[in-house]
């Protein structure tokens, strides 16, 4: 049996191989065991995932919000590798019709975002969002709660990093400091994580439970 706080797993010794291969080179027991599914996955399809024993079981977190409609979507996997055949997946300037039309497809469904950027990654992203926003507010303090990235600034005590940049305050979901914060003096931005590994009041943990037919993979309230 595998347990952490929230699930108890029978783990045959194909999984406890994979577990063991797992945490030598490259989870965390704290993180990947403890604070989410104890589980080594295999695939995944719709509203399904099976782990490598190719046991199956409900995901009624969407992938964590990523997959709104079901994994391996067969009219989205199609799109994709009908573009990446056509395209041939990747280019070597800045610039491409792809980039053009979906900044414009953005700037119909947003119409106050009038320019898109596109970075390689989230961190990239959420920092360069900050530098715009401190630079148009002509102001450095930064009002945050969640995750955003793993850069210093972006970073909160309590994820190893004590000396978070001063002109970052986390106000920790709770809006009383918020106001407070927001009151004290001029604030460039706010950004924040609606996040369920974040938010105080809900755990980061995983429940399985049993609906019969297959297990629910599902993240429980406190």
């Amino acid at each position: 049996m595998l347990s952490t706080p929230h699930a108890t797993l029978a783990v045959t010794d194909t999984h406890k191989s994979a577990l063991r291969r797992a945490l030598r080179v490259t989870a965390s027991e704290k993180w990947d065991l403890n604070r989410r599914f104890p589980l080594v996955m295999s695939r995944a399809s719709g509203a399904h995932v099976w782990d490598v024993d190719g046991r199956r079981y409900v995901d009624l977190t969407s992938c964590s919000g990523a997959a709104p409609l079901g994994a391996g979507y067969e009219p989205v996997v199609d799109h994709v590798v009908s573009e990446l055949r056509r395209t041939g997946g990747i280019l070597p300037g800045p610039l491409s019709v792809h980039r053009i039309e979906l900044a414009e497809r953005l700037a119909e469904i947003f119409p106050r975002a009038q320019r898109s950027l596109f970075f390689r990654t989230g961190s990239c992203a959420t920092t360069a969002a900050i530098r715009l926003a401190r630079a148009h507010m002509g102001t450095n303090l930064v009002l945050t709660s969640g995750y955003h990235g793993w850069h210093n600034c972006r970073t909160v005590p309590r994820w190893g990093y004590p000396d978070r940049y001063r002109d970052s305050v986390d106000f920790r979901y709770d809006l009383d400091l918020f106001e407070k914060l927001s009151g004290e003096q001029r604030v460039a931005a706010v950004i924040i994580t609606p996040e369920v590994t974040s938010h105080p009041n809900i755990t980061g943990n995983c429940k399985i439970s049993s609906t019969g037919a297959a297990p629910c993979l599902s993240w429980t309230r406190l």
